[in-house]
């Protein structure tokens, strides 16, 4: 019986019911409204605003985003998950869209993240929390935090500038984790130092 509302997301057509289905499939979840937003200039991201269940605990984030991401195309799991005690109606009784609030910014932390172990994925693990708006460790998964390829082209363009290197948003979505990227990453400058090296040494044999 629900109204699907039609939503555009970088030129994906999401039908938002399909999206509040799923999340009410969790059993600490009794509703569900998925919109999209800008709170941020040019990086629209789908958010969820959700009801917990009476006398659940309100559920995590990143058990919501496996849960969606288990039966939904990448573009349909949310990036931002809000729980709130009720929804904002409008006169007439329904959800007021327009009235839900903005995901809050403070950065959690779980109790089994590890923390970045190298001065790589230290730099790297500042960029994806100044990006994604939560705090990251060197293992969890770019998806699950909420990235998409908007943002991952964000993030390598910060990491190419700090490491002179010529990462891809791909590289970002194929090796998920700080850990992995930071691999990359040390790859390439391993690569760039062993082929300068090679060039002074052709030079001298000149």
């Amino acid at each position: 019986g629900r109204t699907d509302h039609q939503l555009k997301l970088r030129g994906h057509r999401i039908e938002a019911g399909e999206v509040e289905t799923v999340l009410t499939r969790h059993p600490a979840v009794l509703d569900a409204v998925v919109t999209v937003r800008e709170d941020e200039p040019d990086l629209p991201r789908l958010v969820a605003h959700l009801l917990a269940a009476p006398g659940a605990e309100p559920p995590a984030a990143a058990e919501l985003r496996a849960l969606a991401a288990g039966a939904l195309p990448g573009p349909m799991v949310p990036s931002a998950f809000v729980v709130m005690e009720r929804f904002p109606l409008t006169d007439n009784g329904k959800t007021d869209r327009a009235a839900l609030p903005a995901p809050p910014t403070a950065l959690e932390e779980a109790p089994d993240r590890v923390a970045p172990r190298t001065p790589t994925e230290e730099v790297l693990a500042d960029i994806w929390e100044e990006i994604l708006h939560t705090t990251v460790g060197a293992e969890d998964d770019y998806l699950l935090l909420g990235g998409d390829s908007l943002r991952a082209l964000h993030i390598v363009s910060r990491a190419n500038d700090a490491f002179g290197v010529s990462l891809t948003p791909r590289d970002v979505l194929v090796h998920r984790t700080v850990a992995a990227l930071a691999d990359l990453v040390e790859e390439q400058v391993l690569s760039e130092l062993e082929d300068a090296a090679r060039g002074d040494s052709d030079h001298d044999e000149r």
